[in-house]
């Protein structure tokens, strides 16, 4: 049976959130911040180009990423 890394399973899952809110409110529930792997990156790209609660929490804190 192959061992499949669980950040690599996290990272899956959160590219499958095609709500731009519900990608922020992940990101802030998991305590994530942008480290550098440009799909962490993109992810933040997206999630803080929203304009609901969750979105705007983490431009205020992230921007720019």
């Amino acid at each position: 049976m192959h061992h499949q890394d669980p950040y690599e399973i996290w990272l899956r899952n959160l590219e499958q959130i095609d709500d731009n809110e519900e990608l922020a409110r992940t990101l802030h529930k998991d305590n994530e911040f942008p480290n550098g792997d440009p799909r962490v990156v993109a992810l933040f790209r997206r999630a803080t180009s929203g304009s609901g609660y969750y979105s705007q929490l983490l431009q205020a804190y992230f921007e720019p990423v």
